[in-house]
């Protein structure tokens, strides 16, 4: 039998849309129009906006001018698909804390959240296809898998 001798100093934080913590966290679940990845920024539907939802596909699904942020798709251990599909039910986390992917402009810690508005993940910069929202914030700072903290209702 194989004995581990030796362990990472630096072992990996958490996988996208996997909750960093439960403490004070909250959820909402919405059934998907399209295909959405955890750890993806989500809003209303178009159809049925109060039971569905999507990707954000521009700042308008951010900014409240068409739609309001609802919260961040979480993955969800017990589904054998990672990825929702449309007519799925989505987990979404409106409060608390979740790993995201941060693609480019890294994230300062409590700096603050741009959500992309092709609706891929977030930034940690402004940029013209990026738009700020509030309640929240980054815990941890850099690109990659990084852990963002919501304390309310996201939108700009």
């Amino acid at each position: 039998m194989a004995v581990q001798t030796s362990v990472s100093s630096a072992p990996a934080v958490g996988l996208v849309g996997q909750m960093a913590s439960t403490e004070g966290a909250e959820f909402t679940s919405r059934l998907s129009e399209e295909a959405i990845s955890p750890g993806a920024p989500v809003c209303p539907g178009d159809t049925l906006g109060e039971v569905t939802c999507r990707l954000v596909d521009g700042a308008n699904d951010i900014d409240g001018t068409e739609h309001q942020l609802i919260g961040i798709a979480v993955l969800d251990p017990y589904r054998t698909a990672k990825e929702y599909a449309d007519g799925d039910t989505v987990l979404i986390m409106t409060k608390g804390e979740m790993f995201v992917t941060v693609s480019t402009a890294a994230s300062l810690i409590n700096g603050d959240v741009y959500v992309l508005e092709a609706g891929t993940g977030f930034r940690g910069t402004a940029d013209a296809t990026a738009t700020l929202v509030t309640n929240a914030v980054f815990v941890t700072a850099g690109t990659g898998i990084q852990k963002i903290r919501i304390t309310g209702q996201m939108g700009a």
